[in-house]
């Protein structure tokens, strides 16, 4: 896809986002940001794009090993691993794997108590706790992995 059709198709179904997300009103919903494109694909420059992919959901872990691959498939499981690998961080960014769903920014502690309801959102999505140098790849079906940002984003075939 290229960028000018993926920009198109990008955030188009903002319901499908957890209703936490959506709730402008509630507690967690006010300090969730959707983000612009513009805003995710430079977000997404500095974490998510740097990784090869091995398809066009999923990264390719033997290209750049995992610091940790844990065995869980619920968001109780995704919710821990955020919360030690997202310690500290200002927030965090949920990149899904389908781009009509809009990227969005939340505190840490909001993306771990809500880590079932952005798990439901599925099947897969990426979270880069901002300024950290690791991000976290959850796939239903498969282990949550953990990996450290490659310093330069990986070359193209």
């Amino acid at each position: 896809m290229g960028e000018a059709e993926a920009a198109r198709a990008y955030g188009r179904h903002p319901e499908l986002l957890p209703g936490f997300v959506r709730d402008a009103r509630g507690e967690d919903g006010r300090q969730v940001v959707v983000l612009r494109w513009e805003e995710s694909r430079e977000l997404a420059r500095l974490s998510l794009s740097r990784f090869p992919a091995w398809n066009s959901a999923s990264l390719d872990w033997s290209a750049v090993p995992p610091v940790e691959s844990v065995e869980w498939d619920d968001g109780a499981g995704f919710a821990s691993v955020l919360r030690r690998y997202g310690a500290g961080a200002d927030g965090v960014v949920v990149f899904w794997g389908d781009l009509s769903v809009p990227t969005v920014v939340m505190p840490v502690e909001v993306a771990v108590r809500r880590g079932t309801e952005l798990w439901d959102v599925g099947p897969e999505f990426w979270t880069y706790p901002l300024d950290g140098d690791v991000l976290v790849e959850a796939r239903w079906g498969s282990p949550v992995v953990v990996g450290r940002i490659p310093p330069a984003p990986y070359p193209s075939p």
